[in-house]
């Protein structure tokens, strides 16, 4: 299914979110790949998903409505085998309204130490706006983010890398790889593309991003946003990318 027929699917449904899996699809479209997932409908098909796919994994409930999965208890982690992916499919259907629950989301454990978050959103002046950041459960709290208007060169999307106040911990750190910045330019680029070709796409969170021991950057997490976007406003005055900071979406962490 290519990208205009997930936003077709999400629109059928009544949907402005595309899920989780579908909006890893819709990236992998544009380039941005994520690592190898499976969608399960009930609790069996979800530990044959997990047999397959090889322990430990990590099984999160599947639906456009879950955009703060960890909060509410809809995701866990490390699970070593098929008693555990069974409970854990058990827990998230106690947690939420069933009317909700699309499947359950079997992916495998990444590991990493350090989490990046990536995006995309639309100010009605600028137009779409990309952002890079630091990711994960500190994200909010020291909002450490660098912001360009789309479309990027690859001049860009470097030096939204070297902007980051915390962008010390691309090069190696404590004894783990450089990050990928192949990768992460990779993924920069892939979201102005989208930007630039989707005008029904209004944002997009990739967060977190894990960048494992050896400098591989996996995306753990998606969601997109359609629907349109805002009238652009017109405007004269020049503003540098840099003055853009409070823009930067105020979503909470997605994981």
């Amino acid at each position: 299914m290519d990208a205009d027929a997930l936003l077709e699917a999400a629109r059928r449904r009544g949907n402005r979110t595309l899920n989780e899996h579908e909006s890893k699809r819709f990236l992998a479209a544009f380039g941005i790949p994520s690592p190898k997932e499976m969608p399960a409908g009930d609790e069996a098909a979800a530990v044959r998903a997990a047999e397959a796919m090889g322990y430990p994994v990590a099984v999160k409930a599947l639906g456009a409505a879950f955009a703060h999965k960890s909060e509410d208890g809809l995701v866990h982690l490390n699970l070593a085998d098929p008693r555990a992916v069974r409970e854990a499919c058990r827990r998230i259907r106690r947690c939420t309204d069933e009317s909700r629950l699309e499947g359950f989301l079997i992916q495998p454990q990444l590991r990493g130490r350090r989490e990046l978050l990536a995006g995309m959103f639309t100010d009605p002046q600028f137009g779409p706006v990309v952002m890079l950041g630091l990711g994960g459960v500190l994200a909010e709290a020291f909002s450490d983010v660098s912001l360009r208007i789309a479309p990027l060169a690859d001049i860009d999307a470097e030096e939204m890398i070297g902007e980051l106040r915390s962008s010390t911990v691309f090069g190696a750190f404590r004894g783990e790889a450089a990050v990928d910045r192949r990768q992460l330019r990779q993924i920069l680029s892939g979201l102005s593309r989208i930007a630039l070709s989707c005008p029904d796409v209004s944002e997009i969170d990739i967060n977190p991003i894990i960048v494992s021991s050896d400098g591989t950057a996996q995306i753990a997490d998606a969601l997109i946003v359609a629907g349109g976007r805002p009238a652009q406003k017109a405007t004269s005055v020049a503003v540098a990318p840099d003055r853009l900071g409070h823009l930067a979406s105020s979503r909470k962490v997605l994981r």
